[in-house]
């Protein structure tokens, strides 16, 4: 059962968006997705609750066979849907970071970006969900195919002297060709990367600024 708690009348203008493991009468479990909408009258007082819902068993399978499967890839890699809420968290990744599944998980709002650059900003796996934005400056040697997209970027969160980071980020489809979420990988490049920054005298807070639109 679904409860209704003080947070779903404080914004009664605002969608209210949930995943949640339901029992069907006949036992099974299934997975559900669902938006509540708070309706007011023209006093302004509560008049109802819109409930919207759709079976999302299908898309959460897969989305447990990525956790098990990007589990067993060497490289830090995760994996977010299409709200960017993160899915999938991998060991090479919470080893990178310092940052525990557990605490990650089911989060938005570019909290990747923040594990990683400790920056609240878009990465590569936002433009793998909306390739029409123009990648930043603090990428470099950036390509984008067919798979997505490939770049270099450097920070000194994770390594006070500084570390080399190559990132592919590639979006995600289900098998009827429906976009459900993206990867990326990331992969540590500083012993391969000898040649210096190329704005190496900008400082580090500058460099990572917010993307223009």
């Amino acid at each position: 059962m679904i409860r209704f708690t003080p947070d779903y009348f404080k914004s009664p203008e605002s969608n209210v968006t949930n995943i949640c493991e339901m029992v069907k009468k006949d036992g099974t479990r299934v997975w559900i997705s669902y938006t509540i909408k708070v309706i007011n009258n023209s006093r302004n007082d509560i008049a109802g609750i819109l409930f919207i819902g759709q079976d999302f068993t299908d898309r959460k399978q897969v989305e447990e066979k990525l956790v098990g499967i990007i589990n067993f890839l060497p490289d830090p890699t995760f994996v977010v849907d299409t709200e960017g809420r993160v899915i999938a968290w991998n060991h090479a990744i919470e080893t990178l970071t310092g940052v525990k599944a557990e605490k990650i998980m089911g989060k938005g709002n570019n909290e990747y970006s923040v594990a990683v650059y400790n920056v609240r900003e878009p990465m590569l796996i936002d433009y793998a969900l909306k390739p029409d934005q123009k990648i930043p400056p603090n990428y470099f040697n950036c390509k984008r195919d067919e798979h997505g997209f490939f770049a270099e970027t450097y920070t000194t969160y994770l390594k006070p002297e500084g570390i080399y980071l190559w990132g592919k980020a590639s979006p995600l489809y289900d098998s009827s060709g429906n976009l459900i979420g993206a990867i990326e990988s990331l992969r540590d490049m500083t012993l391969k990367s000898q040649r210096p920054y190329p704005t190496i005298t900008l400082s580090e807070s500058t460099f990572r600024s917010p993307i223009s639109k």
